[in-house]
């Protein structure tokens, strides 16, 4: 129902818009639609594996905007590994094709932690590093938003077939006068 107004993820943004717009500059795409998740006290069915987003064809000059509506703290809230893990795994993804990256929340646990964002904060973050929830063991539901935003400008993944694209995926957000000009123009390269 909230990403039925058209204007949801563009007013999301303003909860991160002066770091957004800092990373990744004021010309912006985001997500068409921005997800929520709802992780229950002991509910296996809302895990959310371990991953980067661009396992699933997004762009990695994206970064996510998370907005908790509860406390998120411990299991209740999300883990993400440290750049320099993800860089590693992500480097070499084909060693760990036969067993699965999944493991890694066992043996790794100095590399990753769960994010404590209280009720009234939010979290940017490249979801380029690996992130994930396991299952929520507090006595507290965690409810929270997430959107992706990229600099309308900045490469899209090229994969054939992949939907993440401008237009698909990524939607303008506010651009400026020039680019509006640019992108209605007739004269404009094909």
């Amino acid at each position: 129902e909230i990403n039925s107004d058209e204007t949801f993820s563009s007013e999301y943004l303003y909860l991160g818009y002066e770091a957004i717009t800092k990373m990744v500059g004021t010309e912006l795409a985001g997500n068409k639609k921005v997800n929520f998740s709802i992780q229950f006290p002991n509910d296996i069915i809302s895990k959310l594996p371990i991953h980067s987003d661009t396992f699933s064809g997004e762009s990695e000059f994206q970064i996510n905007l998370w907005v908790p509506l509860t406390d998120a703290y411990d299991t209740n809230s999300m883990f993400i590994f440290t750049p320099t893990f993800s860089r590693n795994i992500l480097g070499n993804l084909e060693k760990y094709e036969l067993s699965g990256i999944e493991h890694f929340l066992d043996e790794n646990k100095s590399d990753y932690k769960f994010l404590d964002v209280p009720f009234g904060k939010a979290l940017v973050f490249t979801p380029t590093c690996l992130h994930g929830n396991i299952t929520n063991e507090t006595n507290d539901t965690r409810i929270s938003f997430n959107c992706r935003y990229k600099n309308l400008f900045s490469p899209y993944n090229q994969s054939e077939g992949n939907e993440k694209k401008l237009g698909s995926f990524y939607k303008p957000i506010r651009p400026k006068a020039a680019t509006l000009i640019g992108m209605n123009s007739e004269t404009k390269q094909k």
